[in-house]
């Protein structure tokens, strides 16, 4: 019986997941001893991604590697083990909903085929990328308060996480930023004034 990666491989239904595997140097693991279980997106999945967005996130390791973890499970979960469970913890660390009315679906994904052994797991093929919430930690330096300022940003799909580049961040801090000016104005320190009047010079321009 061959391992979950070959399993994959031969196929033929896989070669994008495959590809991205490979990109995030995860071969190596799903090759490994496991049990794990893969709920695998095929080719069609992959291609309801604009192509310029799948390119961007093969590009990008860390944000492949949360994708892609997020589709793996530790432990062999058979569809006899998913009727009796409503939701399963990814080796990504964030949860899968599991649904079980009228088909099975992952998240929002439907699970196409079940219980393809393999001799490290199982695989359970999907019609849809799934995408963790907490993506990643974006942290950027406040200088104009003194330290570093933790901004986490959250993505239901492919398309949301792809947007949350620097402008989004930076529109995101500009807009926290001025919520906090616009308060110091209703107070009467002095030294509030100053910081009012610092922040309003900063991040007056919100478009």
């Amino acid at each position: 019986m061959k391992n979950i990666i070959e399993t994959a491989i031969e196929a033929g239904l896989f070669k994008t997941l495959i590809t991205a595997v490979q990109a995030a140097g995860l071969a190596e693991t799903l090759s490994r001893k496991g049990p794990f279980t893969l709920l695998a997106p095929t080719d069609d999945a992959f291609s309801k991604i604009p192509k310029d967005t799948l390119a961007a996130v093969l590009a990008d390791k860390e944000k492949l590697t949360a994708i892609l973890t997020y589709h793996v499970i530790a432990g062999k979960i058979m569809a006899s083990d998913v009727i009796n469970l409503t939701s399963a913890k990814t080796i990504q660390g964030s949860e899968i909903n599991i649904k079980t009315l009228n088909g099975v679906t992952m998240n929002e994904a439907k699970v196409l085929k079940t219980d393809i052994e393999c001799s490290n797991g199982v695989i359970h093929i999907i019609d849809s990328v799934l995408m963790p919430k907490k993506i990643y930690m974006k942290k950027m330096k406040c200088s104009d308060m003194g330290g570093p300022c933790n901004y986490e940003m959250m993505a239901d799909t492919p398309e949301d996480m792809m947007k949350m580049g620097s402008d989004h961040v930076m529109t995101t801090i500009d807009k926290a930023h001025m919520k906090i000016a616009e308060q110091m104005k209703t107070m009467t320190s002095e030294s509030n004034k100053i910081w009012n009047d610092m922040f309003m010079k900063k991040w007056k321009a919100i478009p």
